[in-house]
């Protein structure tokens, strides 16, 4: 933990500079997407208890309905089948953790929309800032640039929007550096037999958890062994060993949720049936050439799905026909999924470039002000959109050379890689996004505060 009583009121005070921010921003803001839904849906959201500005056919609309199940009946069923046919369907296509947080918000009395963003959104940023603090403790930094890194990370633009939004990235922001940590601490520990009740276990149940909040958390296990075989100062048998131990007990943790899949809906899914429609609209025509190289794309409407045999040929993710009484998740995300594979491997020659695109679109790089607006239909405001990009622009560069500069310190060097490494793999792997970068831009501006602040004492 921070010692020291000035440390730890001088970290006090700056996280209550973010939470309250964060709050202003929340209730000020408001980047919950508002919409005008038909008649039919807007009646159906109302009899939900939803508020007018509530009543979206959105992620943040789902997880506060997700979340409300929980609470009531202990349900977990796909929401809008169930608020707008009246048909109960079990569904993984939301992993289960910040539903779980929204259901425990719910039975406080926290039961609105606008009530979650701001309390579940305030505790994500408090703990993102926190593991921020903790970081930049852990990588030697002096109680004024702990405090600096901490208000960095909390006023970030991107990390305000995110908190904000009844959505995931809020709390797999805090869980990445939290992860980063524990990474970190893994790789620095001296030579010797690994201890199955240390550092090991809390790697992989924070892994686990995230997880379960984000499916792309499990592209991180592997690249977080890599990163503790390759730096860790642990060699050979026991380097191993500890990956074994920290892999297995984040596999504990996912395991009940992949055997509650397989009972309930009768398929394989570690975590997440979204990975169909993920891929389904990240490898089609649109996606592949033209001006949305690189992004996700659909080709239907809410009025009008069309995941019917004969509309196989759609370009991209074509939507899921709900109303078909013999409708199953499971299946329609494994037609998604085998439509996007099937479209990716039939167009090889067009990798370098689409993932070039990815990665562009993720960093901030190609066609930032289309990828802004793309990002804006989410639900975020434009302008502090830009402003959260602008400030990438400047802090990854500083964030670079900070990391550079420990290059001779191989363990920590490796374990600040884990997002970036993650990040690039996640997104050539699916679509480019900066939302993808949640886990990593805290990170970034924790090493560039770190960063200005060596060069001002080099000075």
């Amino acid at each position: 933990m921070i010692a020291g009583r000035g440390r730890i009121l001088a970290v006090g005070g700056a996280l209550a500079v973010v939470g309250i921010a964060q709050a202003l921003f929340t209730a000020g803001v408001d980047p919950h997407a508002r919409c005008a839904p038909d008649p039919a849906i807007d009646a159906a959201l109302a009899d939900a208890g939803l508020d007018r500005q509530e009543r979206c056919l959105t992620d943040a609309t789902a997880y506060h309905l997700l979340g409300d199940q929980l609470a009531r009946d202990r349900a977990y069923v796909r929401p809008f089948d169930r608020v707008l046919l009246g048909v109960d369907r079990p569904t993984a296509e939301y992993p289960p953790a910040f539903p779980t947080a929204i259901a425990a918000a719910d039975r406080l009395g926290i039961d609105s929309i606008a009530g979650q963003q701001l309390v579940l959104g305030t505790a994500m940023a408090l703990l993102t800032a926190l593991a921020a603090a903790e970081l930049a403790r852990a990588l030697g930094a002096t109680t004024p640039v702990t405090v600096a890194a901490v208000v960095a990370v909390g006023l970030h633009p991107h990390l305000l929007q995110a908190n904000a939004l009844l959505m995931t990235e809020g709390m797999f922001a805090a869980l990445s550096v939290f992860v980063v940590l524990a990474t970190l601490h893994v790789a620095r520990r001296a030579p010797g037999r690994p201890s199955l009740a240390g550092a090991p276990i809390v790697l992989g149940g924070l892994l686990g958890i995230a997880s379960l909040t984000r499916g792309e958390a499990l592209v991180w296990v592997p690249v977080v062994a890599l990163a503790l075989l390759v730096g860790g100062r642990t060699l050979g048998r026991n380097a191993v060993v500890t990956v074994v131990a920290f892999v297995a007990v984040a596999a504990i943790v996912v395991a009940p949720w992949t055997l509650r899949n397989r009972a309930r809906l009768d398929a394989f899914v570690p975590v997440s049936n979204n990975i169909g429609t993920v891929l389904d609209g990240a490898n089609c025509n649109l996606t592949y050439r033209g001006a949305t190289i690189g992004a996700w794309r659909s080709t239907f409407t809410p009025s009008g799905p069309a995941d019917v045999a004969t509309d196989r040929d759609t370009p991209c993710f074509e939507g899921f026909l709900i109303e078909d009484p013999d409708f199953s998740e499971a299946a329609a995300a494994n037609r998604a999924r085998h439509d996007g594979i099937e479209y990716a491997l039939d167009h090889v020659e067009r990798w370098p470039l689409v993932v070039a695109a990815r990665w562009g679109r993720t960093l901030g790089l190609f066609n930032v002000g289309q990828q802004v607006n793309l990002e804006a239909l989410e639900g975020r405001s434009r302008s502090w959109q830009w402003a959260g990009t602008i400030v990438w622009w400047v802090a990854a560069p500083l964030a670079a050379v900070a990391w550079w500069q420990r290059r001779r310190d191989r363990a920590t060097v490796v374990a600040l890689a884990v997002p970036g490494v993650a990040v690039l793999l996640t997104t050539a792997l699916t679509y480019g996004n900066q939302r993808f970068r949640i886990g990593l831009d805290p990170i970034v501006l924790v090493l560039a505060v770190l960063g200005i602040a060596a060069n001002r004492v080099r000075r």
